[in-house]
């Protein structure tokens, strides 16, 4: 129940979903903090992020894993945000999971 076309899973049904995501980031600035967030709605609901640590042109593997109850046609998607402001960055597709399914 993925869209290509807006990057949402959409629940089909009401109930317990596991969501499970890994994101694969070269970061390009050592000044900012970097969060993934998975929203429902559009409201975040988990936060994982690369701290800043003085260093850039380093590699960081972002993952986390989460059970939400879900609301018949709820959508759940995953958001990048920098802090303070919006930078670039890199991710590289082939090393980046998402993975959504009901299990009760």
């Amino acid at each position: 129940h993925w869209d290509n076309t807006n990057n949402r899973f959409t629940a089909p049904v009401a109930g317990t979903y596991q969501f499970n995501f890994s994101v694969f980031t070269a970061r390009t600035t050592s000044d900012y903090d970097f969060y993934w967030d998975l929203r429902i709605n559009g409201s975040t609901i988990l936060r994982a992020y690369d701290a800043k640590d003085g260093s850039v042109n380093r590699h960081c593997q972002i993952m986390a894993s989460t059970a939400l109850y879900l609301s018949a046609n709820q959508y759940v998607d995953l958001n990048f945000a920098a802090s303070p402001g919006n930078v670039t960055m890199e991710a590289s597709g082939i090393h980046n999971t998402f993975s959504g399914y009901l299990i009760g």
